[in-house]
Order: C-alpha cells, then structure tokens, then sequence
C-alpha cells in the first residue's frame, strides 16, 4: 500500500507518520512532500492508495498555505489525465475555519475530512479504520473493475423503456438479475468496437425507485457510464416540445425546510446541486450544433410538433410529485433563473452515483420535453418525447464511447 502526505507541518507529520506505521503501513511505502508543486510532481509518476492531504497549502516553499491550491490539485486530479488519481483521498486539518472557507469543492472530491488535534486521539483512531478499510483483512482490497460499459435506467416501463429497447443494439431477452428485477442486455458499436449495455426500468415513479434501481445496478453490473433517459416537463417559452435536456445541474427542489416565522409560513431551500461531467458536458455542446441530426430524429418521427427538435445542456429540478400547476413551477424557477425542465428522478440516479464505491459510474441524465407541467398538461406527447430522448443517448455513446471509455469514473 502506497501512501502520499502532503502537508507544510513537520510535527504533524510526524504524528501521522506514527499511526500509520502502527497501523502497519512501511515507512518506505509512504512518501511526504510540503507543497502543492512536489505533490503533483509525485502523483504524475506514482500511483498511491491513499492521498492525505492538508486543507491549506503552499504552491511552491516560502508561499504562504491556502486552500484555492488544493482545490485546484482536486479538481486536475477528478478532471484531467495528467495526475495519477489516488484510489482514496483523506483531508486532515487542524482548523475548522479552513474546512468551511473551502466549503463542498474540497470535501465533494475526497473521501473524508479528518479534523487533526494535537490534544485528541479521535482523528488517529479514524485514519487507522480508513488504511485497515484499504488493506482489508490481512492484504490490499482487491481492485474492482467495471463489468458493463453502460447501463440505462427508465422510470417508466412505456414509452421510456419501450423506447430504448428499440435501439438496434442487438438486446437478448428480458432476464431476471434477482427476484425484484428484470434487465435486458444489449451490444451498441461505437467507432467499430462493441459496448455492453444492460437496460432496466423502475418498479414506479419517483427518486425513492429508480435511486435504488440505479444503486443496484451499480452493485451488480459496475457499469462505466449510468444514464438515465425518459421524459421530462419543459419550462414553457424555454423549450419546445420533445426537445432533449441533459441535466446540469440537478437538484431536489424539495429538499429544505418548511418554517414557520412570525405568524407566516414560509419554506427555506436547501438543495445540492449535481453537475455534469465536463468531458461529457463538452461533447454534448458539439452534438447541440449537429441540426441535421435533430432535423434526422424528428422527421422519422410520425407527425411531430411544429417546432424544430433542439438539444439543451441546463438546469434541471427533480421533485417527488407530478406538476400540472404553473404556480408550483413558478415557485421551483425562483431556485434557480435558469431552469429549463421538471422531472420526478433525475437527482436520485446522480445521487446514487456520486457516492457509489470504486470504480464509481459517470452518470447523467437525458430526458426530453413531453409538457410544460401547467394546466394544460396531456400525455400526448410521451411517447414522442420518449423517442427523442433514447435517440440522443444513443447518437452520444455510439458516437463518442469509444473516445470517453477510460474516462468513466473520473469525474
């Protein structure tokens, strides 16, 4: 097991230096350097299990420490190719204050946060359950690897389903994966090489579903990519019917408090918003110009809506309850300007994803615009809008899988 500290403090290294050879990790096999600029300089020829990073660090000796630099480290570490990314990454600090000024961007992209104390032995104890987690009983955890290529989630069984299975992507029959549930499994070929696909729907509607749904899969099948397509309500003068929006970022517009204050009642937001992957994001924005696909989809498509097809990468909220009410959308577009489409399980399956073990699934979801949650709200168009929707999944892995493969997991 491999370990690499980096820290600006020679007697709390020395303190960590202790409890981990106690805990039976070789001093050979952990490396220490004191700024952000030899960190990186290890992590391009090294691959460590574990990352033990300080919160506030200088970039180079004699500047003083911050956090922005480790955020930095971080987010190259997540985002790009040029750092070997640690299977975990442990941030230990002495100041709480630090830990808040750098806020969720630090402890979204690490494993844990350690609170150090000189006075306390609690951190020791934490640090030593984390290695005997990675070393497990008696040797090194063995490393995880991912079985299928994608998986495709649906809330529901039709249109969504239905619609996906349609693909030419040479599915097998529907076989049970345990007594619960039932997947197809498919092929789809991208740039002339072959990509396993298993598909599922959930039970019922809603986050509660399909995040289970998505964390079994993730379980059994540890797919690279978890997707999850299917239909959505648009944000009237925003969107068209059937046009396709890839969520980011996601959200619960549900999740906050409901409060009441001098008399009034009132409900405080609270939400914690998922991104898209960038290196997903970025190739969706070249799909976005490609307009002869879009004219292709919708003109196959058996009298469809007036309006031109369209792609969009925005916000999307996930809520537990089907709107047909311009006044609860109204309410959800005060969380964010730019919100583009309601659905009921976008932000369940990002969830389920983000906090999936390793080798952890890339996950986002592409649904398209079937009403505008409004009074007027039919299901005429579901089945459209379910269409449009498998069709642009499939036009992005079977145009870039063989490109973003090895990128699965990294962000």
């Amino acid at each position: 097991m491999k370990i690499l500290i980096v820290d600006d403090s020679n007697e709390k290294i020395g303190k960590l230096l202790d409890v981990l050879t106690q805990a039976g990790i070789n001093i050979e096999h952990i490396q220490v350097t004191y700024t952000l600029f030899d960190a990186k300089a290890a992590l391009r020829k090294t691959d460590f299990d574990l990352l033990i990073l300080d919160v506030l660090l200088p970039l180079r000796a004699g500047d003083p420490p911050k956090h922005n630099g480790t955020i930095d480290l971080l987010t190259e570490i997540a985002d790009r190719e040029t750092l070997r990314k640690p299977r975990h990454i442990i941030g230990l600090t002495a100041y709480e204050d630090a830990i808040q000024s750098a806020g969720s961007a630090f402890i979204s992209r690490t494993w844990t946060v350690i609170k150090f104390s000189f006075e306390s032995d609690d951190w020791k104890q934490q640090i030593t359950s984390c290695v005997a987690y990675i070393l497990g009983s008696g040797g090194q955890v063995p490393i995880k690897a991912y079985k299928t290529d994608l998986c495709v989630i649906t809330a529901l069984a039709e249109p969504e389903f239905a619609a996906v299975t349609r693909l030419p992507w040479k599915w097998g029959i529907s076989e049970p994966l345990d007594d619960n549930t039932f997947v197809r499994r498919g092929t789809l070929i991208s740039a002339g090489s072959s990509f396993s696909v298993t598909a599922a729907n959930a039970s019922r509607m809603g986050m509660v579903s399909s995040a289970l749904l998505a964390a079994k899969l993730i379980e059994r099948e540890t797919p690279r990519f978890l997707v999850m397509p299917g239909i959505c309500a648009g944000i009237e003068g925003k969107t068209n019917l059937g046009d396709i929006v890839i969520a980011d970022p996601v959200w619960d517009w549900q999740c906050g408090k409901h409060f009441v204050d001098e008399s009034q009642h009132g409900f405080a937001i609270a939400p914690e918003p998922i991104g898209l992957a960038s290196f997903v994001r970025v190739r969706f924005e070249q799909m976005r110009l490609k307009n002869e696909l879009w004219s292709k989809i919708r003109g196959a498509w058996p009298n469809p809506p007036d309006t031109e097809l369209k792609l969009k990468i925005a916000p999307m909220a996930s809520g537990s309850s089907v709107i047909a009410d311009s006044d609860v959308v109204n309410r959800v577009r005060q969380q964010n300007r730019n919100l583009t489409a309601i659905e009921m399980e976008a932000f369940g399956i990002v969830a389920a994803a983000s906090v999936a073990a390793h080798p952890r699934p890339t996950a986002f979801v592409c649904k398209a615009v079937c009403d505008f949650a409004n009074e007027s709200k039919s299901d005429h168009w579901r089945t459209y809008s379910a269409y449009c929707s498998a069709q642009a999944m499939a036009s992005f892995f079977e145009t870039y899988m063989h490109e973003i493969s090895t990128f699965a997991g990294t962000q």
